[in-house]
């Protein structure tokens, strides 16, 4: 992970940590690849056309994204890994050490910052 970044592990943002805490997350992502944190950046105004970007998903995704105005925590829908399909266990199966060993470098930022 480091062989291409000076012996420097590369940023690594977890999607949870960020939607917890997108202030503290994204400042200490642009501090460390050097670019300046811009606060407004964080919220917008909702609305937009989600059809000109749904060609995938059949829009839920866009549309939800459309309707937002900033990062916020998720509800999410897990699966237990031994309820899924073989084909699904076999690619959690050659993934799960790739993922854990980015997550040991991922962004971490204190509460009290």
């Amino acid at each position: 992970m480091t062989a291409l970044n000076g012996g420097k592990s590369p940023p690594v943002i977890d999607s949870d940590d960020l939607l917890e805490d997108p202030k503290h997350v994204t400042a200490a992502f642009c501090a460390s690849v050097g670019i300046p944190f811009i606060e407004d950046a964080l919220t917008w105004e909702a609305g937009g056309d989600p059809s000109e970007h749904s060609w995938w998903d059949g829009g839920s995704f866009h549309a939800n994204l459309a309707q937002s105005t900033g990062l916020q925590p998720q509800k999410r829908k897990y699966v237990e890994v031994a309820d899924a399909p073989e084909r699904v266990r076999r690619v959690h199966r050659r993934m799960k050490p790739h993922y854990d060993h980015m997550y040991k470098h991922r962004i971490r930022v204190s509460k009290t910052v």
